[in-house]
């Protein structure tokens, strides 16, 4: 008898142990499914990304530019030896302390993930904000994901930071994550004040990515202002941003001012650095003259990579430095607000180019990657 009761109770725990269990979803799989695919200026949570077909897109010039469709960015390693030390830059605590007059961009673009593509939390976007307050006293935000508004805005009102927030709403993956980021800018502004809000861009680049018609797009601006109107945001700018060559006069209408993506390093035209950034000056005045209508015209992104190769030409910290050098002065020659691309180096792009992931002015952990001490001293 024993040794059947032993003979069952094996037959017993085979059977369970083959049978499967199921495994709950990771915070990152259940964020993925509510949020669906990223884009160049966001991320998401894939466990498992299929490597994206590159999409060749013709941009002003005549220039081509290689595109990532929607994909997870997974992490790249950082040559972290390329780094050069800015002790002239002084300390952190004397640009701090000074505010906008020590200011070497009039703004930089900021994107809030961690090198292996997780959401930066609120203590990591404070200590990422001092950093920039040493160059700059703006930041463009591209969306309200992984609570970046909310910790930007808390971390600017709670400290004293002296610090201007362009936000952004990102609407190229469907009108309810559209309306959920609407939703929560406005909860922020409750939370916290509305004061350090300066623009709102409903969207990026979405019609040179083709993720929406133009009219379609109108109606996501003027939706969301309606949305802004209501909660009592109606003083804080609305509008969108695309490259200057994809901006459409309908478009310019439906914005309170024009805010343009313009990226040299991808023309095919010119030779130097000083003439890649004298043409963005003339690029801005060009759309001045062509859908401006008596608007401000800004710049939501203009930089250079520090690697990779385009195909026309290829990125390095020299010429990264030296652009940046040019554009801030010609820029500020021009009285031409925009905003510098970007913060730091963007290894969360999984799949990107070496090109799309080295654009930042510092590198991956914050750190500077050339001598800034000089910008904007003309």
């Amino acid at each position: 008898m024993s040794n059947i009761c032993f003979f069952l109770f094996v037959i017993f725990a085979f059977f369970f142990a083959t049978q499967s269990v199921p495994v709950p979803a990771t915070p990152h799989q259940n964020r993925a499914a509510k949020y669906g695919n990223g884009s160049r200026n966001f991320k998401n949570y894939n466990n498992r990304p299929k490597r994206p077909i590159p999409v060749t897109v013709v941009v002003p010039g005549g220039f081509e530019r290689n595109i990532i469709p929607n994909t997870r960015r997974k992490p790249v390693s950082v040559n972290k030896g390329q780094a050069i030390s800015i002790g002239a830059l002084g300390s952190q605590r004397s640009l701090y302390g000074n505010g906008s007059s020590d200011t070497k961009f009039w703004g930089l673009t900021y994107s809030p993930y961690n090198t292996d593509g997780s959401c930066s939390d609120y203590k990591k976007v404070l200590s990422d904000l001092k950093v920039i307050l040493t160059v700059t006293n703006r930041i463009r935000l591209y969306s309200t994901d992984c609570n970046q508004l909310e910790n930007v805005v808390k971390a600017i009102t709670q400290n004293n930071l002296p610090m201007e927030v362009y936000a952004g709403i990102w609407i190229s993956d469907g009108a309810q994550r559209a309306s959920n980021e609407i939703d929560t800018l406005i909860q922020v502004a409750k939370t916290y004040g509305s004061s350090v809000i300066k623009g709102i861009s409903v969207g990026n680049e979405e019609l040179f990515k083709g993720s929406m018609s133009e009219s379609e797009l109108i109606a996501s601006i003027n939706n969301a202002r309606a949305a802004f109107s209501a909660a009592g945001l109606a003083g804080i700018p609305v509008y969108t941003t695309d490259t200057d060559a994809n901006f459409t006069q309908n478009v310019a209408n439906a914005c309170d001012l024009i805010q343009v993506n313009i990226h040299t390093i991808y023309d095919t035209q010119r030779a130097s650095i000083d003439d890649l950034a004298s043409s963005v000056v003339t690029r801005v005045r060009g759309v001045r003259s062509k859908i401006g209508g008596g608007k401000k015209v800004r710049i939501g992104e203009t930089g250079y990579s520090s690697a990779g190769s385009t195909g026309a030409r290829s990125g390095s910290l020299s010429s990264a430095s030296g652009y940046a050098s040019r554009t801030t002065c010609l820029l500020k020659s021009a009285n031409i607000e925009y905003f510098y691309f970007e913060a730091k180096d963007a290894v969360w792009k999984a799949g990107a180019s070496q090109v799309e992931q080295n654009f930042g002015v510092f590198d991956a952990n914050f750190q500077p990657k050339f001598d800034v001490s000089r910008l904007g001293s003309c």
